[in-house]
C-alpha cells in the first residue's frame, strides 16, 4: 500500500488506485482505467489538477467550490455533494455506495445511475 496526494506519482508507483474523499473511499480501479475514465467528479477533478509537462497541451481545470466539510460532521447525504458541480437533490440526501460501474471499477456516485 502506499499512500499519497499526488496523482502523478500514484500513476508511476500502483496497479490499483483508491481515491478518498473524507475518510471514505470513492473510486476505485485499475491505474490505466481510473486516469483514463475517471468516474467520480471529485476523482475528475483531481486529474485535471495534475500538471501536463508538454505545454501545448491544454487541460479543462475542474475548480472545485466551497469548502471541505468536517470529517468529524460530514454533511448528510454523499459527502462530497457540498462542492460536485453535478450535484442532485439525492445527493443531499442519500450517501452512494461502492458499485461497479464497469467492469473492476467502483465508484459512490449517484451519476452512475442517470
Amino acid at each position: 500500500m502506499f499512500i499519497a496526494h499526488d496523482l502523478a506519482v500514484v500513476e508511476h508507483i500502483s496497479h490499483r488506485v483508491a481515491v478518498m474523499y473524507l475518510g471514505r473511499i470513492v473510486e476505485h480501479a485499475t491505474k490505466q482505467d481510473l486516469f483514463l475514465r475517471p468516474q467520480h467528479p471529485y476523482t475528475q477533478a483531481l486529474l485535471a489538477a495534475v500538471p501536463v509537462p508538454n505545454p501545448r497541451l491544454k487541460r479543462q481545470k475542474t475548480l472545485l467550490q466551497g469548502d471541505v466539510p468536517s470529517p468529524v460532521r460530514p454533511p448528510p447525504g454523499c459527502a462530497f455533494h457540498t462542492r460536485c458541480p453535478h450535484v442532485m437533490p439525492r445527493c443531499k440526501q442519500e450517501a452512494p455506495t461502492l458499485r461497479e460501474g464497469a467492469p473492476g471499477h467502483l465508484a459512490a456516485c449517484h451519476l452512475l445511475d442517470a
